[in-house]
């Protein structure tokens, strides 16, 4: 009976330091998740070329809706001629937020551009706010930029 005893102990040892490192990659894994979540890449800065619209990435705001929004102040405001323009400097060099930017991405593509409002991140004129326009037509507008930015980078 000493000898099952021994064996269980033993066994119960190495189920032990199974579960140890089990639930250490588990930990592990959703450190890494959480760290890709919150550094998702640089939070990218973009203006009109008039310097009267601006928005910036956040958490809920992509490019698409970025580019859907300033299409919409384009066609809210009746200025059909200014161009979007990215206003953030990609990261040089070794960096945490450079490490998880992917520059292919279309953001990345759009014309760098000196800083029209340094004050402002975020700001639309009343022309665009007070507006009703066709979000369908700045939606299918946003789509048509981003591929030309796409087929123009291959």
């Amino acid at each position: 009976m000493h000898w099952l005893f021994n064996l269980l102990r033993k066994t119960g040892r190495i189920l032990m330091i199974v579960i140890f490192v089990t639930l250490l990659g588990n930990v592990g894994i959703t450190f890494l998740y959480v760290l890709l979540w919150v550094y998702s890449g640089t939070g990218v800065t973009f203006q009109s070329s008039d310097g009267l619209w601006g928005d910036h990435e956040g958490f809920n705001q992509k490019f698409h809706l970025i580019v859907v929004r300033f299409e919409k102040y384009k066609i809210g405001c009746n200025v059909p001629d200014v161009t979007l323009q990215r206003i953030t400097v990609k990261p040089e060099g070794f960096s945490i937020r450079g490490l998880f930017n992917d520059y292919s991405e279309p953001k990345w593509l759009v014309p760098l551009a000196h800083n029209l409002q340094p004050q402002a991140r975020a700001f639309e004129p009343r022309c665009a706010v007070n507006n009703v326009y066709d979000w369908k037509l700045a939606n299918d507008r946003a789509d048509a930029y981003i591929n030309q930015l796409l087929e123009g980078n291959q």
